[in-house]
């Protein structure tokens, strides 16, 4: 101004409010940038101890999983065994039924056969009997013959 040059005063005035609004916008938006940062730590703590707690729940869960399945699995091999073991005494019953029916089967084939070789012998007893007989009344017959 001093130097008559006002115009240039005008635009420097004008300059000089300018940026001392922008600082004092910049001012603003940097105390709401806190303020909000403020907020996303608070939840992002928030979010962090959901995920412990989180963690934690899942390896709890874990371990009363492994605890179950220990703590089933003898009953489980208990029962699968008694299971098993029932099954193969019903089949070790079922065999010896089996293997005593062909064994009885087996024995009443040899009595038959037996009797039926007994038979046999005895058939062919008889007719050796009665074909030395038949021989002997024959050579009678036949001296009777000549004798007479």
């Amino acid at each position: 101004m001093q130097k008559g040059k006002e115009e240039m005063a005008r635009a420097a005035l004008e300059r000089a409010l300018s940026h001392e609004q922008m600082g004092e916008g910049f001012a603003h938006q940097a105390e709401e940038q806190a303020s909000e940062t403020t907020t996303l730590r608070t939840s992002y703590n928030s979010l962090q101890a959901k995920l412990q707690e989180t963690r934690a729940q899942c390896e709890m869960l874990v371990a009363q999983h492994r605890r179950s399945r220990m703590a089933g699995k003898p009953a489980i091999e208990k029962i699968a065994s008694v299971s098993h073991a029932s099954r193969m005494n019903t089949l070790g019953r079922m065999k010896a039924r089996i293997e005593s029916a062909e064994a009885e089967a087996h024995a009443g084939r040899e009595m038959l056969m037996d009797d039926s070789l007994e038979d046999d012998f005895a058939k062919m007893e008889r007719d050796e009997k009665v074909e030395r007989l038949l021989g002997e009344l024959k050579q009678k017959q036949s001296r009777m013959l000549q004798a007479g």
